[in-house]
């Protein structure tokens, strides 16, 4: 028998903070990822752009980790702009996974000391992937797998991701949904969902990165290196 592990929603306030003004003109459309050189191919599955929009906010992801790859508000001197850290091209997100950029990161949010736990008096032996840890789920994390689109509209996705009984060391089959919508406030809400038929650990959260500028343009990382950034 299944059971409800969490529901978990997070609503992130549009902030305004001052940016150069370089463009008095520019629209909610404008600024962002072009979509026609973002797709790409992993595992033979697709991995595609998506877009919610209202007035207010434009948040752009992909089915790639389930992540955001670029979040449009307006700022102070309105002129709407990218505030977080990503990539042009789906192909970029997959060589440098391990930035985590605006991820759905787990099983396991954050570390886990020498990668294992004790759960019900059994020891669980994870991938160590950050030197003797175990970080945001491992090599194999959720953030570096395609999830499917379950629903989506102008202004709510869902992405759904079914993770199987061991991967990456963990117990139990875990169905996990993420939602992201947006609100009549200016807000982003990113509700977390799941399901196990074991007892298990979970801990999953999102892994954006806000521009320390709030700068147009900054989304634009291109090195494939980019941990100076973070």
């Amino acid at each position: 028998m299944k059971k409800i592990i969490w529901v978990l929603a997070v609503s992130l306030a549009t902030a305004c903070h001052q940016a150069k003004k370089e463009d008095t003109t520019t629209s909610i459309a404008t600024v962002g990822v072009d979509s026609l050189h973002f797709s790409t191919q992993l595992d033979s599955q697709r991995v595609a752009l998506y877009e919610i929009v209202n007035d207010n906010m434009k948040v752009q992801l992909t089915n790639f980790g389930a992540r955001i790859v670029s979040l449009v508000v307006k700022d102070k001197q309105d002129s709407f702009v990218d505030v977080v850290l990503g990539y042009d091209t789906a192909e970029e997100f997959i060589q440098n996974s391990r930035n985590f950029y605006g991820a759905i990161v787990g099983r396991y949010g954050n570390r886990i000391g020498k990668a294992s736990f004790v759960l019900n008096n059994t020891t669980y032996n994870l991938e160590k992937n950050d030197n003797n840890n175990t970080l945001h789920g491992g090599f194999n994390g959720v953030y570096n797998k395609v999830w499917k689109v379950d629903q989506a509209s102008s202004t709510s996705i869902t992405f759904s991701y079914y993770s199987p009984d061991g991967e990456a060391g963990y117990p139990g089959n875990v169905l996990m949904k993420v939602t992201y919508s947006l609100n009549d406030k200016g807000g982003l809400e990113i509700t977390y969902d799941a399901e196990t038929d074991k007892e298990t650990v979970l801990n999953l959260t999102n892994h954006a990165l806000f521009q320390p500028q709030w700068n147009r343009g900054f989304h634009h990382l291109g090195s494939p290196s980019v941990d100076r950034c973070r």
